[in-house]
C-alpha cells in the first residue's frame, strides 16, 4: 500500500510539473517578444549627392534646403508656435531645436587635402583663445574621426560645429547647432540625431 501512495504522489507530481513548467515556459517566450527600437516611426534624410543620411523624428521637419557661400545647407527643425510667458501661450515662431548639415556644392578634395583640412581645422582651434572658441576635440561620428567644437555667432549666440571627413565625396562635411541645455545634453533630440549620421 505505501509503495503505491509514493508511485502515485511521484505520478501526480511528474503530471503537476508539466503543466506547471509548461505554463512558465510560456511566459518566458511571451516576454521575449521584440519591443520597437529607439527610432521606430523617425523619417530618414538622405543625400545622395553628397553621400550622407540622417534620422530624425516625425515631429522634426526639412526647414530649409539653401545654398549658402557655395554650401549646400539642409537644416532639420523642430517648429516652435508658441511659448508660455506668466501661463500664457505666447506666438513666438521660429524653432526650438534645429541641426543644419552643409556640404561643399563642387566638392573636388582628393583623400590627402581632406586630411589636411581637417589637421589645419584642429591647428586653427588649438590655437583660438578659449573666449573666443572651445577646444577643438576629436569625436566618433558617422564611423569615422571628426572634429567637434565651441563656436560663437555675431549675436554671440553659442553653436557646436562639428567636421566630418568625407573622403570618397571629396570634401568636409559641417554640423551646426545651437549649444544649450536642449541639445548638449546625452541622451537629447540632436545627440540622438546624430547617432543617426551616416556617410556612403
Amino acid at each position: 500500500m505505501r509503495k503505491e501512495l509514493i508511485l502515485f504522489g511521484i505520478v501526480a507530481l511528474i503530471v503537476a510539473s508539466y503543466f506547471l513548467f509548461s505554463g512558465v515556459k510560456d511566459v518566458v517566450i511571451n516576454n521575449q517578444t521584440p519591443t520597437p527600437g529607439q527610432y521606430a516611426g523617425w523619417n530618414t534624410y538622405t543625400n545622395d549627392e553628397y553621400g550622407f543620411s540622417v534620422k530624425y523624428p516625425e515631429e522634426w521637419s526639412i526647414t530649409s534646403q539653401e545654398s549658402v557661400n557655395g554650401l549646400h545647407k539642409t537644416s532639420i527643425s523642430l517648429e516652435s508656435s508658441y511659448q508660455i510667458f506668466d501661463d500664457h501661450p505666447t506666438i513666438i515662431g521660429g524653432y526650438l531645436e534645429t541641426i543644419s548639415f552643409y556640404s561643399n556644392e563642387n566638392p573636388t578634395l582628393s583623400s590627402t587635402e581632406v586630411g589636411n583640412a581637417i589637421n589645419e581645422i584642429i591647428e586653427f582651434g588649438n590655437n583660438q583663445s578659449n573666449i573666443e572658441q572651445g577646444a577643438f576635440n576629436e569625436i566618433s561620428i558617422a564611423d569615422t574621426t571628426g572634429i567637434k567644437a565651441r563656436s560663437i555667432g555675431l549675436e554671440l549666440e553659442e553653436y557646436i560645429e562639428i567636421y566630418v571627413p568625407h573622403v570618397d565625396k571629396g570634401y568636409i562635411l559641417e554640423v551646426y547647432y545651437p549649444s544649450n541645455e536642449l541639445t548638449t545634453q546625452e541622451g537629447s533630440t540632436i545627440a540622438d540625431i546624430l547617432k543617426t549620421l551616416e556617410i556612403y
